[in-house]
């Protein structure tokens, strides 16, 4: 893997339509299955940015003993934390089309052939998401996850979370997003368990939703992933009220809200 060049990162990057971007800190566990399936993608004409967030594992030795000229890998200095982190790699991409993968997961071979090329044929689109596997650490399956189906206006695709108080556009690892939807807009970090879902329905405030219809990657769940260290209920609470009070525009999701909260606290 090569080391972070911003001319070299910037000029390859302008030959191909994709970059994926892999935040990480202390992945060595995972981050060497999750390469591999990158690796392994049948759309070949991407780069890959890795951003170590300070990691004191072996995830340095392992980024550098990975032989792929498509994969570069940037150190951060200190941890700048995780929705930050995700921010760098928005800050970074450069091709038409971005990707964030989670360091943890394994994303399979036809995901972004698919994921390319329907965002080519529907130049309308912001971003397409695709359905999962969650699995268990080891990846044994757990349940397919399954989201809104497309197409969909982007403003249908947002008010449809808005009245479920639910994520159905998926966390990084299922979208390719256009860049130039995206543009300025990056990760509301005082958002934790919402965080992907709303910089999504931002980026859905440009152009339509998309869904391949079919699982995209393995969701890998374990004790350190981000929605499990940082996201205990108040926290998933406090997120979901933020989110109805931005974008619902009637009093019904607030009121569905409030009746989950009662019936979780007196269960």
């Amino acid at each position: 893997m090569k080391p972070y060049s911003e001319a070299e990162y910037a000029a390859q990057a302008s030959l191909v339509p994709v970059t994926i971007c892999v935040p990480v800190y202390n992945g060595e566990p995972y981050l060497r299955e999750c390469l591999d399936s990158i690796a392994a993608q049948t759309f070949r004409d991407f780069i890959v940015l890795v951003i170590d967030n300070a990691s004191t594992d072996g995830t340095a030795a392992l980024c550098a003993s990975y032989d792929d000229a498509r994969f570069f890998y940037l150190r951060n200095e200190i941890n700048i934390g995780s929705g930050p982190n995700h921010n760098r790699a928005l800050d970074l991409a450069r091709s038409e089309f971005v990707k964030l993968f989670s360091a943890d997961d394994v994303l399979f071979p036809d995901t972004l052939a698919l994921q390319v090329s329907a965002l080519q044929r529907h130049p309308n689109a912001s971003l397409v998401t695709s359905d999962c596997i969650v699995t268990g650490p080891k990846l044994e399956p757990l349940k397919e996850a399954r989201y809104l189906a497309g197409p969909l206006t982007g403003d249908e695709a947002v008010q449809s979370c808005v009245r479920l108080i639910d994520n159905k556009i998926g966390g990084p690892s299922n979208t390719l997003l256009r860049r130039s939807a995206v543009g300025a807009q990056r990760i509301d970090t005082s958002y934790k368990w919402l965080a992907d879902l709303e910089f999504h329905c931002r980026v859905l405030t440009h152009g339509d939703y998309l869904n391949t219809g079919k699982p995209g990657f393995y969701y890998r769940r374990h004790s350190a992933t981000d929605s499990e260290v940082g996201c205990p209920p108040d926290i998933r609470e406090r997120d979901e009220l933020a989110f109805i009070q931005q974008y619902a525009r009637s009093p019904m999701p607030r009121l569905r809200f409030e009746a989950r909260r009662l019936k979780r606290r007196f269960a």
